[in-house]
């Protein structure tokens, strides 16, 4: 779910920020793109239970928002695909498998979004 709030005068971001919010369902990231960094809102998406990430863009401010406890499931679900990714390279290791197996961990980080965004610039 994607909100611009930039041309909007206060207390109208806010309004729409937490209207998303409502509707913000398990596992959904709420982006927000704002021209300022949103100092107010993040104490209060601690206390309401949210994660976010803030990063300062070219376009102003991008406030990503999702539930707390959604992150501990994806976290769970990045370690059951590397779980079944392990592999163990030696003399014998197959250099196409190595690469497909090196493919599908990196996959692993992008299609579940980590608390980081660590793998996103990589390969997604």
């Amino acid at each position: 779910m994607k909100l611009d709030v930039r041309d909007l005068e206060p207390p109208q971001p806010m309004v729409r920020i937490i209207q998303a919010l409502e509707k913000l369902q398990k596992g959904e990231v709420l982006e927000v793109l704002g021209s300022k960094p949103f100092i107010h809102l993040l104490p209060k998406l601690k206390e309401m239970g949210y994660e976010y990430e803030l990063k300062e863009i070219q376009e102003g401010y991008l406030l990503k928002i999702w539930h707390g406890e959604g992150k501990e499931e994806v976290q769970k679900e990045q370690a059951q695909c590397l779980k079944e990714l392990e592999f163990e390279i030696n003399e014998d290791t197959n250099v196409g498998k190595l690469f497909i197996n090196l493919f599908l961990t990196l996959a692993c980080f992008c299609f579940f979004p980590s608390e980081y965004y660590l793998m996103e610039f990589i390969i997604c």
